[in-house]
C-alpha cells in the first residue's frame, strides 16, 4: 500500500545521506524556472519565495515539534488510514525537509495574503527544489516543505513580524496558537452550509481560515466571515466544498441553527443576516437584578425579580429556554417557559439562590455569556421586563 511505503520512508527518511549542499527554493535557477512556469515577473517571484522561506524559518520550531521521525512510536500519524501528517524527509544543520506539507504550505501562503499566482509560485518552487534534491518520491501523495532553520532574508521585507509574530520563540508561539485554534474549530465547530456560488467567488484551492465577527444592528444579527480578518479573536475554516466551520460558542450563543439566515457576499466577506422582529413589542414592569459570577461552578447566574416570577408563575425547579435577541447595537437575554416555541435548544433550570430564600435565578449558558461579554469578571446587572409570557433582560454595564 502507498501508506506502508510512506511509513517505510519515515523509518529511514530522516537520515538519508544527501549531504549539506541542499538546493533551496530561493536558488536562482529555481526562481528562474518558477517565474517562467507561473508567468510571474522574476523579481516578484523571488520576493514571494524568499518571504515565504523567511516565515518558514520563523515557524521552524513549531514544524520541528510536529514532524514525525522514524523512532516516534507514539504518533497517531502512523495509524492506518491517516496518511496526512508532517514527517521528516531529510535534515541537516541548515534545513528540515518535511513531507505531507500541503496544508501548512497553503496556510502560510494564506497568512501572507498571497495571491493565487504567488501561492502557485511558492509551492512550485518547493516542488522544483525537492526534485532537484532527489525528494520526488515524497511528493506522490502530498507536498514537501523545505524549512530553513535560520533567517536569511528578513531585512528585505517590511512587516514580516506582523505576519509571523515576534522574532524567535514569539513567531513559533503565535503560529502554534493560531493553528491550534483553527484545528479546534475544524474538530468541534458548528458547520454552516452556504450557497454554492461562494466556493467559486472565493476561488478556493484548499481549506482557508477567516476571521469571524458578529454584531447586532436594530433587529438584525450580522455574522461576518472576513478573509482579511484572520487576526480576530474568533476564526472560521471554510472547506473547498463551501462548508464553513465556526466556533460553537458563536453558533449556540446566537442560535444560528434556529434562525433563517440570508447569505451574501459583501466586499469580499461572507455575511449572514438574521432578522428578528419580536423586539418590536414593548416590555413592561422593568426591574434590575444582580448578575453574579459563581466562581465555584464557573458560571454566570442571573437573578430574577420576585414580582416577575410570581406574575409568570415560575418556581424553583421549572425549566425555561433562554436565547439572545438583537437590540440596537447590543443583545438582550430572553427567558421563556415556552420551551418548544423558543428559537434555541438552550434549556436551564430555575434555581433558588440559597436555602431559606425566595430569590430565584438561572445559570446563563457559557456561549451566551461570551456573546454578551459578561464572562470577564466585571460587575453588571440585568434590567428585566415582561413581554407576554417572556422575560427580556438588558445588560446594564456598570
Amino acid at each position: 500500500m502507498v501508506f506502508d511505503r510512506v511509513k517505510e520512508k519515515i523509518s529511514g527518511g530522516g537520515s538519508e545521506e544527501k549531504g549539506d549542499d541542499v538546493v533551496m527554493p530561493a536558488d536562482s535557477k529555481i526562481i528562474k524556472k518558477t517565474s517562467k512556469e507561473v508567468d510571474l515577473p522574476r523579481d516578484e517571484t523571488e520576493e514571494a519565495v524568499k518571504k515565504f522561506q523567511e516565515v518558514g524559518a520563523m515557524a521552524y520550531p513549531v514544524i520541528d515539534k510536529k514532524a514525525v521521525r522514524g523512532d516516534d512510536k507514539s504518533s497517531k500519524a502512523k495509524e492506518e488510514g491517516s496518511p496526512s501528517f508532517l514527517y521528516a524527509v531529510h535534515e541537516n544543520e541548515k534545513v528540515l525537509v518535511v513531507g505531507g506539507a500541503k496544508n501548512i504550505l497553503l496556510s502560510l501562503a494564506d497568512r501572507l495574503d498571497m495571491s493565487n499566482t504567488e501561492t502557485r509560485a511558492v509551492t512550485l518552487a518547493q516542488r522544483l527544489a525537492a526534485e532537484r534534491n532527489g525528494f520526488s518520491e515524497h511528493m506522490v501523495m502530498d507536498d514537501v516543505f523545505m524549512v530553513p532553520k535560520e533567517k536569511r532574508f528578513a531585512s528585505r521585507f517590511d512587516g514580516l513580524e506582523d505576519v509571523a509574530g515576534d522574532e524567535g520563540g514569539g513567531a513559533a508561539e503565535t503560529l502554534r496558537d493560531k493553528m491550534d485554534g483553527v484545528r479546534e474549530v475544524e474538530e468541534n465547530g458548528f458547520v454552516l452550509e452556504t450557497p454554492d456560488r461562494f466556493e467559486q467567488a472565493l476561488n478556493l484551492n484548499g481549506k482557508k481560515y477567516f476571521g469571524v465577527s458578529y454584531a447586532s444592528n436594530g433587529r438584525t444579527i450580522k455574522l461576518a466571515l472576513d478573509p482579511k480578518g484572520r487576526d480576530d479573536d474568533h476564526h472560521s475554516v471554510i472547506q473547498p466544498n463551501g462548508n464553513i466551520h465556526i466556533p460553537r460558542e458563536i453558533a449556540v450563543g446566537l442560535g444560528v441553527e434556529y434562525r433563517d439566515v440570508e447569505w451574501k457576499m459583501e466586499n469580499g466577506k461572507i455575511v449572514g443576516r438574521m432578522e428578528d422582529e419580536s423586539m418590536e413589542n414593548e416590555v413592561a414592569d422593568t426591574v434590575r437584578t444582580s448578575l453574579v459570577e459563581d466562581n465555584v461552578n464557573d458560571m454566570m447566574r442571573a437573578h430574577l425579580s420576585g414580582s416577575h416570577t410570581r406574575t409568570l408563575n415560575l418556581e424553583e425547579g421549572d425549566e425555561i429556554a433562554v436565547y439572545l435577541e438583537p437590540d440596537d447595537d447590543d443583545f438582550t437575554l430572553v427567558a421563556t417557559p415556552l420551551i418548544y416555541d423558543a428559537p434555541t435548544d438552550a434549556i436551564v433550570e430555575v434555581e433558588n439562590i440559597g436555602t431559606g430564600t425566595e430569590m430565584l435565578c438561572f445559570a446563563v449558558p457559557d456561549e451566551m455569556a461570551k456573546v454578551l461579554e459578561i464572562d470577564d469578571g466585571k460587575d453588571r446587572q440585568v434590567e428585566w421586563g415582561i413581554r407576554g409570557e417572556e422575560l427580556v433582560g438588558s445588560i446594564v454595564r456598570l
